[in-house]
C-alpha cells in the first residue's frame, strides 16, 4: 500500500468506489468524465465507520453520524468498483475527500482477473495526521478550513455510529450491483469497535432512520438559498434504511 504523492505523472488516474461510488450513476454524479466503470475485489481490506460524516459532524449531539473508510485486514475481503478519471481532475478529488487519507491498493478486477491498483480511501493514523494535512494540504485547506467552522472535534472516533442515511445510500449502491455486493457490506464492514458487523448492527438497531435533527436543518451549513436539507439529501441520494424494501429478507 503506497501514499499517493503526485498524480501528475500519468493521464488518468483509477479510483476505488467503496461506498456511493459502487452505484455508476452516483459515481458519473461525482466524476462525469470517468471511464471504464468495473467491478473489482480488494483483497484484505474492510469497511470502518469511525470518521465522523462531514456533512453532518457538528450539526447535531448524536452519536449516529459517521461514515466509513477503508481499513487493512487479512481476514476481509472488499467489493468494489474501479474506474479511471483524467489526472487534471486529481486536484478536486483530494479537496472532495478532504479527511480521508487517499492511498494507492491492489485490487483484481471481478471479470478478468487482472491486477491493478487505485486510490482508495483509507482513514488517518491520527488524528493529529488528519488536522496537519487538513491544514497544510493547499489541495485539501480550503474544505478542510470550512468544515472546521462547524465541527472542531475529533474526526476519527471510537464512540461514534453509522449515519443512518450514509449507510442506506451505500447499501442502495451495492444491490444496484448485486446481491452479493450488499452481503458484503454486512459481513465485511464493521462499527468502529472493528468487531460489530453491520448485519449484527442491523439486527439490533432496526431499518429505521430518525428524522434530520432540527438543529441541523436550521444550521447555516446547510442554508443556502436554492437549496433546502432535504433538497441537498435527495439529490445526492440520501435515502432512510426503511425506504430499502429489499434488505429485511437480506439480513
Amino acid at each position: 500500500m503506497m501514499r499517493v504523492r503526485d498524480k501528475k505523472l500519468s493521464a488518468t488516474i483509477t479510483v476505488i468506489g467503496f461506498g456511493s461510488l459502487l452505484s455508476e450513476q452516483d459515481a458519473r454524479r461525482s466524476c462525469p468524465n470517468l471511464t471504464g466503470f468495473r467491478r473489482a475485489v480488494v483483497r484484505g481490506h474492510r469497511r470502518v465507520f469511525h470518521k465522523v460524516d462531514s456533512n453532518i459532524g457538528g450539526l447535531t449531539q448524536d452519536l449516529h453520524i459517521a461514515d466509513w473508510t477503508f481499513s487493512s485486514d487479512d481476514r476481509d475481503d472488499t467489493l468494489v468498483t474501479v474506474f479511471e478519471v483524467p489526472a487534471g481532475e486529481w486536484p478536486v478529488l483530494v479537496a472532495r475527500e478532504f479527511d480521508y487519507d487517499l492511498k494507492e491498493v491492489p485490487f483484481e478486477e471481478a471479470d478478468t482477473g487482472k491486477q491493478g491498483t487505485g486510490i482508495g480511501c483509507f482513514g488517518f493514523e491520527s488524528n493529529a495526521a488528519c488536522d496537519e494535512r487538513g491544514q497544510n494540504d493547499p489541495m485539501r485547506s480550503k474544505d478542510y478550513a470550512r468544515y472546521r467552522r462547524f465541527y472542531s472535534g475529533p474526526i476519527y472516533r471510537q464512540d461514534i455510529f453509522p449515519w443512518s442515511y450514509y449507510l442506506a445510500r451505500c447499501l442502495n449502491a451495492a444491490h444496484k450491483q448485486a446481491t452479493e455486493y450488499v452481503h458484503n457490506i454486512l459481513d465485511h464492514a464493521y462499527l468502529a469497535d472493528g468487531e460489530t458487523t453491520i448485519r449484527s448492527y442491523l439486527k439490533m438497531h432496526g431499518l429505521s432512520s430518525p428524522p434530520v435533527p432540527a438543529e441541523v436543518l436550521a444550521s447555516p451549513h446547510y442554508a443556502q438559498p436554492d437549496i433546502t436539507l432535504g433538497q441537498f439529501m435527495e439529490r445526492a441520494g440520501y435515502i432512510g434504511l426503511e425506504q430499502l424494501d429489499w434488505l429485511e429478507r437480506l439480513l
